[in-house]
């Protein structure tokens, strides 16, 4: 993977990571990687940031998703967004878990989602 990222290996080659900039200080060696990585002709780094979302985007999302109005999420978008600071990674991870859980779930009897 070295001779990859160094340009040795002779292929093309699409790496993408993801990290949190707030849980990488300069000391972390991913830091160092990619300080070598931006300096190097024969490898292009691009940065894509993702700001953190809105309480109403994440109802939004999680509205579209469950098929239900957004004043009927806006309670559960709320709770998502606190407990993961609107990162998106973080809030569909935590929704997948309450999927999982049977937190939320699809219901029968009233045909819609619940939680």
């Amino acid at each position: 993977l070295e001779a990859v990222f160094d340009g040795k290996g002779g292929c093309n080659f699409l790496f993408a990571g993801v990290y949190r900039d707030d849980n990488m200080s300069n000391e972390h060696p991913l830091s160092a990687k990619l300080s070598n990585l931006r300096q190097s002709q024969s490898v292009h780094v691009t940065d894509i940031d993702l700001s953190s979302f809105t309480k109403r985007d994440i109802s939004e999302i999680i509205a579209n998703e469950l098929r239900l109005p957004s004043r009927v999420v806006s309670e559960l978008g709320d709770i998502v967004h606190k407990k993961t600071s609107g990162h998106i990674f973080y809030a569909v991870e935590l929704l997948n878990a309450l999927v999982r859980d049977s937190t939320i779930y699809f219901s029968l009897k009233t045909r819609r989602f619940q939680w």
